[in-house]
This record gives C-alpha cells, sequence and structure tokens, in this order.
C-alpha cells in the first residue's frame, strides 16, 4: 500500500455520515486534495489508479446509494468491506460472514485431528478451545446471527467436532449432539455467544466498556 492510499484512508475514517451527497462528494475531494498536498508531488500512473480503484460502500436500507468521484474518475461501489477482522455486508447481515467463518472453523478442526495422533480427550479438547472457538466467537455482540440457518451453521462446527472426538477416543457413537456436550461439559456456541451478548450488555449499563448509553437503552 503507498503513501497515498494510507493517507487516503486515514481521512476515509474521517467522512462524516450525512443525509446530504454533495456533501459527502466535496469532502472526497477534500480530503484528496489534502492528501496529494502532504506527499511530494502529484499521484501519477499506478499511484492515481491505486487512488481511484478505493471502493465506495453504502450502508442501510434507505441509503441513497450516489456515486463518488476521486482525481476525476468514479469510484467503485462495494458490497462488503472488512473492518477489525469482521466482514460487513452492505445490508449489514452477517449470514455470509458467519458461513465463512463456520469454513474457516471446520479446516482448523481437520487440522488439528491430522496433528493430534494422541487419543487424549483433554488435549484435544484444550486445542479446540483455543484454535476453533476463538474463530466463531470473535467479536459476537456486534454479529450475533438471527437467522436460523447462520445459528445452525456455526453450530455444526461444534458438532462435527464432538462427532471426531468421540470417534478418536472410541466413545459411544450413539450419544446425541447435547449427551456429547454434557458429557465434554461443554455449552452450545449459541448459548456462550448469548452469554457474551449479557456480558456486553451489563458492560454498558454499568459504564465499564466505552459505549454510550443512551443510544441502546431507554428506561
Amino acid at each position: 500500500m503507498t503513501c497515498h492510499n494510507k493517507l487516503i484512508l486515514l481521512h476515509a475514517n474521517c467522512l462524516q455520515m450525512t443525509s446530504n451527497c454533495m456533501r459527502r462528494q466535496r469532502r472526497v475531494i477534500y480530503y484528496s486534495v489534502r492528501c496529494q498536498s502532504w506527499v511530494t508531488g502529484q499521484p501519477t500512473g499506478n499511484s492515481r489508479s491505486q487512488l481511484t480503484n478505493a471502493p465506495w460502500y453504502n450502508v442501510g436500507k434507505n441509503n441513497q446509494k450516489a456515486s463518488y468521484k476521486l482525481c476525476g474518475k468514479s469510484l467503485k461501489e462495494d458490497k462488503e468491506c472488512k473492518d477489525l477482522g469482521l466482514m460487513i455486508c452492505s445490508d449489514l447481515k452477517f449470514d455470509s460472514y458467519c458461513k465463512q467463518q463456520a469454513h474457516k472453523a471446520c479446516k482448523i478442526i481437520n487440522m488439528i485431528f491430522r496433528c493430534f495422533n494422541s487419543a487424549h480427550l483433554v488435549s484435544i479438547l484444550v486445542a479446540y478451545k483455543s484454535f476453533v472457538r476463538p474463530i466463531v466467537e470473535y467479536c459476537t455482540p456486534v454479529w450475533l446471527p438471527y437467522h436460523q440457518g447462520s445459528i445452525n451453521k456455526l453450530e455444526k462446527v461444534q458438532r462435527y467436532f464432538t462427532r471426531r472426538l468421540f470417534s478418536r477416543c472410541k466413545i459411544d457413537s450413539n450419544y446425541s449432539y447435547m449427551q456429547r456436550l454434557g458429557f465434554l461439559q461443554l455449552e452450545s456456541l449459541q448459548e456462550r455467544r448469548i452469554a457474551n451478548d449479557l456480558k456486553m450488555t451489563f458492560g454498558i449499563v454499568n459504564n465499564y466498556v466505552n459505549v454510550d448509553f443512551d443510544k441502546f437503552f431507554c428506561y
């Protein structure tokens, strides 16, 4: 990433979300000029191409979805954006992110069972808690799924792990998923997400986190 791109990204975070499309366009031009004045010379060739290839991201159903220009070239509209490890879609739904994380978690499970030749239940369980659960539990208060399809897709990760663990350790394969969880003293992933959500709510209500209480709750 060039210095021009870094400066553009830095100032993109400063753009205020307003309902006035012309105001947003003026801000894009303003920050473009400022970025160019901070570096030696004007961006040409490949540098200019990298500047104008930066996508524009429209969020929400009622968004006007206007087009914007930088250096005289229209910015392309993107449907999703990765920010702090989260893939955020323009419709603010996280179904594709849930699918992606479930797939990634299953790949790590397969890797664990390839790397561990032992049938020691506790060791494999510790590896699962350390390397798999963080993938499907990262920042869950932000993307807590409410579609049953996404909930089931994420829960299949733990179903798959417990089934393979019982097979590796030669434990009765007739156990149901809930019986396997009871045997391993695990909670379902949905229960853990709800618990994380409640913890965040408690932190907001009691001012343990830097989030404005009045924006989320009212009595």
